[in-house]
């Protein structure tokens, strides 16, 4: 016959082995928690980094093709001058560039500077402790700006600045943004693939460049200010008429009757007005 308190003394440990068991399993799904919820964590924080490092990288590409910030670029970086001040520009590389933003300079007004310590934090806003040796958590991101100028095949580099270009497009200046990304604990970080994705190359202007071109080839100014393209009214249509567009061959549209400059409903006669434009560069009129 079995005792008593030998199966007290059974159920007694059988209670002890299911709570171990069941503290293990807690113990185990705590653990995958804590490990899902740090992962989940670090991927956040990883695409909002790469959110904040494709946004700076944007900003500072934008302020080089931006006349009014190159402008301030150019002024504040010697071997940039000349895309001011016009004249022989200096072969070769170029860099590290300082990149300012548009508008009166002042403490904020540089993006990228030549400054190792400079960089930004994980929000996008400027910082001054970046660490590239040791990392620095709160001020991990930087950009490295260099350039290139593209000169003709005689080794002439010439900006031509006058008073309505004030930033010279030529000569073709390629830009180079590399990210240097260094936090403290890059544990917590995944990986940026600095050498590829988050290293670019660019030509400042190289789409107003072919806009300046083709202004070029009718005879025109191209103004980098407005980026309107200036035409001779005159150019080489007959005399007693006045160039009003241009056909599909590039070739000049004259309009017979004289346009008063400034007034241009005069040319519609009395009682109408100017509402419009053929392609092949009639005037359109409408009375009134």
């Amino acid at each position: 016959m079995i005792s008593p308190n030998k199966i007290v003394h059974s159920q007694k440990g059988s209670t002890i082995v299911v709570a171990a068991i069941g503290l293990i399993a807690l113990g185990a799904i705590f653990y995958s928690y804590v490990n899902w919820a740090t992962s989940t964590q670090k991927g956040k924080k990883d695409i909002d980094t790469k959110a904040t490092v494709r946004a700076i990288m944007d900003q500072i590409s934008n302020s080089i093709d931006n006349d009014q910030a190159f402008f301030n670029t150019a002024s504040n970086n010697p071997s940039l001058n000349c895309f001011v001040n016009g004249g022989s520009c200096p072969m070769g590389p170029i860099g590290p560039i300082n990149v300012y933003l548009a508008g009166p300079l002042g403490p904020n007004s540089i993006f990228a500077s030549s400054n190792l310590s400079t960089g930004f934090d994980l929000g996008g806003k400027p910082c001054t402790s970046f660490d590239s040796v040791n990392g620095n958590d709160q001020c991990p991101i930087r950009f490295e700006v260099t350039g290139e100028m593209a000169c003709s095949a005689n080794g002439v580099c010439t900006a031509t600045v006058n008073s309505t270009q004030k930033v010279s497009i030529d000569p073709q200046l390629r830009i180079n943004i590399k990210l240097k990304f260094k936090p403290r604990t890059a544990a917590n970080f995944g990986s940026l693939n600095e050498e590829q994705v988050y290293n670019i190359n660019f030509d400042r202007g190289q789409n107003k460049g072919v806009t300046q071109n083709y202004c070029a080839a009718i005879g025109g100014i191209y103004n980098t200010s407005s980026k309107f393209c200036i035409l001779n009214t005159q150019g080489d249509c007959p005399a007693g008429t006045y160039m009003t567009g241009i056909d599909g061959n590039g070739g000049r549209v004259c309009q017979s009757k004289q346009i008063p400059l400034g007034n241009i409903d005069a040319a519609c006669g009395s009682g109408s007005g100017f509402v419009g434009m053929y392609v092949d560069g009639r005037l359109t009129c409408g009375k009134y």
